[in-house]
């Protein structure tokens, strides 16, 4: 899920969600206690990581809100996040098999691609990221890397299957390809979640 599909799944599930609940562990009154929320096979996902990944969204979802908190909403965004870090430490375990890598200049051509295609200068387009989407460089650069690792695994599945005549064929058989790699990966790797955000 990019990061659009996680905003867009965000302001849909806003409607759904009462302004009452518990206070989710985003909460900054709550002590900074870092834990293990998921093993992926050996990589280890961090509370404090997964903090820093909800930062921008939690900070866009304030402003969304007129500053007001949403604890069950916040929750569910800690859940959408968790479920994509461990399937994005999946398909970085199956990259690491298939010895395939997204390289520093992988990452800044996608940044340029993207930036020519909104015809503006790659340090306008951090600067937009930074005021719309809360996130910084580095933030904005890793998950620009995640996408383009995850393009380069899904598309080495699909170059052997019957190419798409169109571009919604395509991304159908990218998103059927994710799917089944996930489910894969999921019935061979163990994930142990050890924080669960209700």
């Amino acid at each position: 899920m990019n990061l659009l599909r996680l905003w867009s799944f965000v302001l849909a599930v806003a409607a759904l969600i009462s302004l009452s609940g518990k206070v989710c562990a985003s909460d900054k009154t709550a002590p900074m206690i870092d834990a293990v929320v998921a093993v992926v096979h050996e990589k280890v996902l961090l509370l404090s990581e997964l903090r820093d990944h909800a930062r921008p969204f939690i900070a866009r979802l304030h402003k969304q809100l007129g500053g007001k908190r949403d604890a069950k909403l916040e929750r569910k965004i800690f859940q959408q996040l968790l479920k994509r870090e461990i399937e994005a430490a999946l398909i970085a375990h199956y990259a690491r098999e298939k010895h395939i890598r997204a390289t520093a200049q992988h990452v800044d051509k996608a940044l340029q691609s993207i930036a020519a295609q909104q015809k503006i200068p790659v340090a306008e387009l951090f600067e937009q990221v930074r005021t719309t989407a809360a996130m910084n460089e580095a933030q904005y650069r890793a998950e620009i890397r995640r996408q383009v690792l995850e393009g380069m695994v899904l598309q080495r599945l699909v170059s052997s299957r019957k190419q798409p005549t169109n571009d919604a064929a395509r991304l159908k058989a990218l998103e059927e390809a994710r799917r089944e790699l996930i489910a894969k990966l999921r019935r061979e790797i163990p994930v142990d979640v050890r924080v669960r955000f209700r």
